[in-house]
């Protein structure tokens, strides 16, 4: 499948994925948008912020090299994207350690309930799993990229502390065109668990980005309290 052509929402036009990335996207753009306004986003909710992401980098893309082996139609997706998670975990951790020292960075740790559904489903549905993934790459899309940008603004960032952000918010087409592929080349049972990975990971994903930015708790939705030490 092209991906310059499946960039965009539109390209996944009538799929029920379609929509809970719509939410997704709407969920990050708002919780970036209250944060900046209420000036939560200083130095310690953007480390738990930016570690959060590297967590959900780096335990997508174990993930997908777990699952290549045992799905061999999706054996280039999952290796591709892999390798692109990977690389997003490394540019998040560099980021963490360029803008330490500036706050105490407690409650820098894994976020244990999105690997735990991880683990849970990676043997026997892995479809759950690549919802999962998708959702949080297409999350940086459409209405969200402006709030990316203004999180770029922010003061306390040092020069070469956002490489994961301006990263995301470049490969934000690419990334939502990745999703859009692998849809396609689901079948009808894959879809299914597709979407309900992402229905059960775009509650997660709202959680952290309520905790990580000290937001109050959306309607429904358990509040997170991040662990007082930092791991290892």
């Amino acid at each position: 499948m092209d991906r310059s052509n499946s960039g965009s929402l539109t390209a996944l036009h009538g799929a029920p994925l379609q929509d809970i990335l719509l939410g997704a996207r709407l969920d990050l753009a708002d919780a970036l948008s209250a944060a900046i306004g209420t000036e939560c986003l200083g130095p310690r909710a953007y480390l738990r912020w930016i570690a959060a992401e590297r967590v959900l980098c780096a335990s997508g893309a174990e993930a997908l090299r777990a699952m290549e082996p045992g799905a061999p139609g999706l054996s280039g997706w999952l290796r591709d994207n892999a390798t692109m998670l990977a690389g997003q975990a490394a540019m998040a951790a560099a980021d963490v350690r360029r803008t330490d020292g500036m706050a105490p960075a407690t409650g820098v740790l894994a976020i244990d309930r999105w690997r735990d559904y991880l683990d849970l489903h990676a043997g026997r549905r892995p479809g759950l799993v690549l919802g999962a993934i998708a959702l949080h790459a297409g999350a940086c899309g459409g209405p969200a990229r402006g709030a990316l940008s203004a999180a770029l603004e922010l003061p306390f960032l040092p020069l070469r502390g956002a490489t994961y952000l301006v990263h995301r918010q470049l490969q934000a087409t690419a990334q939502a065109g990745a999703v859009c592929e692998l849809w396609h080349l689901a079948d009808a049972r894959l879809q299914r668990e597709l979407v309900a990975g992402a229905t059960h990971a775009a509650g997660l994903y709202r959680g952290i980005l309520h905790a990580a930015f000290d937001l109050p708790a959306a309607a429904g939705q358990a509040r997170w309290h991040w662990p007082d030490e930092r791991a290892g």
